[in-house]
């Protein structure tokens, strides 16, 4: 088997994962192993193409993260961010083609088969879209917005390397303005600013931006995103009543990240083991806060050092866009610590390593 067609079988492997993982939420730890070998094997197969450090680094967060297993268990949390971290750096230097067709017609099933299996269990509450899983549990909105944003950028692409021009602009307004509407009819906040963001940045820039001030304008958002808390809390004590538009700006996530930063005191270096803020709440809600809490400092300063890389080949505008936009959700949302969204997001940068060629089959 060529070396190439053998990472892309690993990706679509990868990718039936996230599906299998989005349609069953209770099955264990399960998928998350399989990841995470699969993410293992995918860098053990391009290591000439991956550099030195980054192999340091990744050793140097294993060790880091077995500290923390050592310390407070969490192996869920470990499992999670190893194959993230390999996920960015694999994405961000490994050059191969995709088999489109097969990438495509992937995507296509996953979402027809969500849309078939959640119909009989979509209703609405107070105008908000509220959608049950296969085994009787309530989707979050939040989540049901992170899955539209993710399938929207990933049918954008597909139009950009579809053959076929025709209907092209069409189905490029069509992609949008659905998602659009559906991120709105979830009630998710942040997934409409995502889309947003988006539409109004691939407007205004014209020309696909250098990597050298891509990876700047990335890195920015990421310390942005860790500083927007404490901000939020800071604002929290001088103005708690603040209201716009009618609604508090104050959402309940101050008190978790006051919570969260309590434990981050206890055990900065190599954090608590476990995603679970205390007082019951399921997430940190800030993707960063939620690495730093769970598996500490060491991995919190190698995300943002790998998220993108700065030489890379040069990537469209729309994908630039994409990426940058995608970065809003790590305001207010822990979805790549959740192994329902961590490979889904993980493929978004595949995609922006650079426009795949079409793989002739073996």
């Amino acid at each position: 088997m060529k070396e190439k067609t053998l990472t892309t079988n690993l990706i679509l492997i990868l990718l039936s994962l996230v599906a299998v993982s989005m349609l069953l939420f209770d099955i264990g730890t399960l998928p998350l192993i399989l990841a995470f070998v699969l993410m293992s094997m995918l860098v053990v197969r391009n290591l000439n193409d991956i550099k030195w450090k980054y192999i340091l680094l990744i050793a140097l967060c294993a060790v880091s993260c077995f500290c923390t297993l050592v310390l407070y268990q969490g192996t869920g949390v470990v499992l999670i961010f190893m194959t993230l971290l390999m996920a960015c750096i694999a994405f961000n230097s490994i050059s191969f083609s995709v088999n489109i067709r097969k990438y495509v017609s992937l995507i296509t099933f996953i979402g027809i088969l969500l849309v078939i299996l959640t119909a009989k269990s979509i209703s609405s509450t107070n105008g908000w879209l509220v959608v049950y899983d296969v085994n009787g549990n309530l989707i979050n909105n939040n989540t049901l917005g992170v899955y539209t944003v993710a399938f929207c950028f990933n049918f954008l692409i597909w139009n950009d390397l579809r053959k076929g021009k025709k209907f092209k602009k069409l189905l490029y307004v069509a992609i949008y303005a659905i998602s659009f509407v559906f991120a709105y009819i979830t009630g998710c906040r942040s997934a409409m600013l995502v889309l947003l963001l988006y539409f109004v940045g691939y407007l205004l820039i014209r020309k696909p931006l250098s990597n050298r001030l891509f990876k700047a304008i990335i890195t920015s958002v990421l310390f942005a995103s860790l500083a927007f808390t404490v901000i939020y809390i800071g604002l929290y004590m001088i103005w708690p009543n603040a209201i716009v538009l009618g609604k508090s700006i104050f959402s309940g996530r101050q008190k978790i990240w006051l919570e969260v930063f309590e434990q981050i005191k206890i055990s900065p270096l190599f954090g608590m083991g476990t995603e679970f803020a205390s007082g019951g709440h399921e997430s940190v809600h800030n993707m960063l806060l939620g690495i730093w809490k769970n598996v500490g400092f060491i991995p919190l300063i190698a995300i943002i050092t790998v998220f993108v890389l700065k030489k890379r080949v040069n990537i469209s505008r729309r994908q630039q866009m994409m990426l940058i936009s995608m970065c809003v959700f790590m305001f207010f949302e822990s979805f790549m610590m959740d192994e329902r969204f961590l490979l889904l997001f993980a493929f978004l940068m595949m995609g922006t390593k650079e426009i795949p060629k079409i793989e002739k089959e073996s």
